[in-house]
C-alpha cells in the first residue's frame, strides 16, 4: 500500500538517492520511500539526533549524509554513524552539505566550511567581517569552496 502524502506534518528536506528512493525529513523522522512505499524510517531511537535535518546529500558511494543542529549523520547499508565536536567537527551545529565533483563532502557551519576526503578534514574559517547569515549557508558553490568571498565577486 502506498504511503499517504505527508499532510499532517511539515517536510523540511527532500533527497533522491542513487537508487531513486526519496528521503523525506520531518520533525521527528527521516523516512525513505521507494515506489511510493515506505521502506525505512530512521528516528532518534536509530541514532539520528537533532531532527529535522538541516540538509541532506548523497555521495557517489550511495552514503546519505544528514546535517542537523546536533551533528553529522552518515547512513549506509551498515547503519547510522554520528559525528559531533567530540569526533573533530568544528561545531555540531551544521547548516549545509555539499558533495563536489571530486567526491569531497563539504559542511557549512557557523564556524566555517569543513571538508572531508580520504579520511582527512580541513576547516576554512569564515571571515570575521562576514555576516553570520553568509557563513556556511547554502550559497556555497564551487567558487565559494575555492576561496570566493561574497565581497570579492
Amino acid at each position: 500500500m502506498p504511503v499517504a502524502p505527508f499532510t499532517e506534518q511539515p517536510v523540511y528536506r527532500l533527497l533522491e538517492d542513487l537508487e531513486g528512493r526519496l528521503w523525506v525529513s520531518t520533525a521527528d523522522a527521516l523516512v525513505v520511500l521507494a515506489d511510493g512505499r515506505r521502506v525505512a524510517r530512521y528516528t532518534e531511537k536509530d541514532g539520528l539526533k537533532g531532527l529535522p535535518a538541516r540538509d541532506l546529500v548523497v555521495d557517489s558511494l550511495g552514503v546519505v549524509w544528514v546535517a542537523t543542529l546536533e551533528g553529522l549523520g552518515r547512513i549506509d547499508a551498515t547503519g547510522i554513524r554520528w559525528l559531533t565536536e567530540a569526533n573533530g567537527l568544528p561545531t555540531s551545529v551544521l547548516n549545509a552539505l555539499m558533495v563536489d565533483r571530486e567526491g569531497m563532502l563539504w559542511l557549512g557551519t557557523l564556524k566555517g566550511w569543513r571538508s572531508f576526503a580520504d579520511g582527512l578534514s580541513r576547516t576554512t574559517p569564515c571571515a570575521t567581517d562576514w555576516p553570520t547569515t553568509w557563513c556556511g549557508r547554502s550559497y556555497a558553490t564551487d567558487r565559494a569552496i575555492s576561496g570566493w568571498a561574497p565581497d570579492a565577486a
